[in-house]
């Protein structure tokens, strides 16, 4: 389902987070695949395709109004020119379905890596955001994830390259959300993979240099999950900060 707030007001929320609280960067591990519906525009313009539409100067009212509940259109002036980085999934079926847009251009063309090994999990499909706010964001990232081998649900590694085959004219490799919000933060720094010794034809994939980090990953392109400790937004590792105190200045 949509995610339940109006865009209008994740707008003011990015434009209060980028403006007046001076964040860095800003990463939506929400995915906006969908119109915004909740502003009744188009309701309205159905509407006006009946007996409505003839009441004179009533047409014209409904388009005046278009722009400021067009919530679409809003969010996307809120995240231009600002270093936002949105998020999307990739999926793998028989039939591939692909939904939204992606970003520009892969992370890695896929002859990065040598040829006869799999370096990457890889998909054939996508969702991901709507061309108006994917086009408006400088970059996106993926949101897929690893579940534990022993199955108790719990997520050690997460990947930070994925390979989408897709595009049969620009396949190639993709980065994570988390990966994506690190290197907007730190001046866009390219991705490099590095090898282990002596792997002939086929060399396991060791790490992830990103300008001067070096992330060491799996033979899937993740990285082990560097647990912090407890969560929760009751007492944790981390702080979580109310949305509604961010929008009202608190």
């Amino acid at each position: 389902g949509q995610w339940p707030w109006a865009r209008d007001k994740i707008a003011r929320l990015t434009t209060e987070l980028m403006t007046r609280q001076q964040a860095a960067v800003l990463g939506f591990d929400v995915m906006f695949l969908e119109p915004d519906r909740s502003s009744g525009l188009d309701r309205l313009r159905e509407i006006m395709g009946g007996p409505l539409g003839k009441v004179p100067g009533l047409a014209a009212e409904v388009e005046r109004l278009a722009p400021s509940l067009d919530h679409d259109a809003t969010l996307a002036a809120a995240l231009s020119g600002r270093r936002v980085a949105l998020g999307y999934y990739f999926t793998r079926t028989e039939a591939p379905s692909a939904k939204g847009q992606l970003p520009a251009a892969p992370l890695l063309p896929a002859g990065a890596f040598p040829q006869g090994g799999t370096y990457a999990t890889g998909w054939n499909g996508f969702g991901a955001s709507l061309p108006e706010l994917a086009k408006a964001a400088p970059v996106a990232g993926f949101l897929n994830t690893l579940v534990g081998i022993n199955g108790d649900g719990v997520i050690r590694s997460v990947p930070l390259i994925a390979r989408y085959d897709g595009d049969k004219a620009q396949p190639g490799y993709y980065e994570s959300l988390g990966l994506a919000v690190y290197r907007l933060a730190n001046g866009s720094p390219p991705v490099q993979p590095a090898f282990a010794p002596g792997g002939g034809n086929a060399p396991q994939l060791e790490s992830l240099r990103v300008g001067r980090l070096r992330i060491p990953v799996d033979g899937t392109g993740s990285m082990q999950v560097p647990f912090r400790g407890q969560g929760g937004a009751d007492g944790g590792s981390f702080r979580y900060v109310p949305a509604a105190d961010v929008l009202e200045g608190r």
